[in-house]
């Protein structure tokens, strides 16, 4: 049997290590979403896109009140619902894995397309000229070098 200070001890104990441990988890949920939207920003980069985020969006009242009653109906869940599972993330350029269908953005999409493959591919002709052109100068240099010129004796280096 336990007397009332000892429950009173046993009670604050757990409520502290409670605290402590949803403090932690809380923090590795702040990390993980942190990773999660470096990953995806990086793959959106891969793929060529280029994102900018309205942080003034952070402090809208009205979509402050959403997260709070979204986290009262999250509240309200059993903790089954909340078992992590493997899930498909829909591809670039997709909401909700359902494609755009906006006939406007996807002829700026297929005209931004064909404009970054000219792109890609007038880079990669300039990049061989220069290569080219980088070689012929340094075969010029190397034949310039060996050349050497006399006058009154003295030998020069080119």
């Amino acid at each position: 049997m336990y007397n009332y200070k000892e429950l009173t001890q046993m009670f604050t104990e757990l409520a502290e290590d409670t605290k402590k441990l949803m403090d932690k988890e809380i923090q590795n949920a702040y990390h993980t979403n942190a990773l999660l939207v470096k990953i995806l920003l990086s793959q959106a980069q891969t793929q060529g896109l280029e994102l900018a985020v309205d942080t003034n969006s952070l402090e809208n009242e009205f979509l402050l009140k959403q997260i709070s009653s979204s986290e009262v109906t999250a509240l309200s869940r059993p903790a089954s619902d909340f078992v992590r599972r493997n899930t498909q993330l829909g591809r670039l350029g997709t909401v909700a894995t359902v494609a755009t269908q906006d006939p406007a953005v996807v002829r700026e999409r297929d005209a931004l397309k064909a404009e970054l493959q000219e792109a890609k591919e007038r880079m990669a002709k300039l990049q061989e000229e220069t290569t080219k052109m980088m070689r012929d100068r340094t075969a010029l240099n190397t034949q310039g070098s060996i050349a050497l010129i006399t006058h009154n004796d003295t030998y020069i280096s080119l």
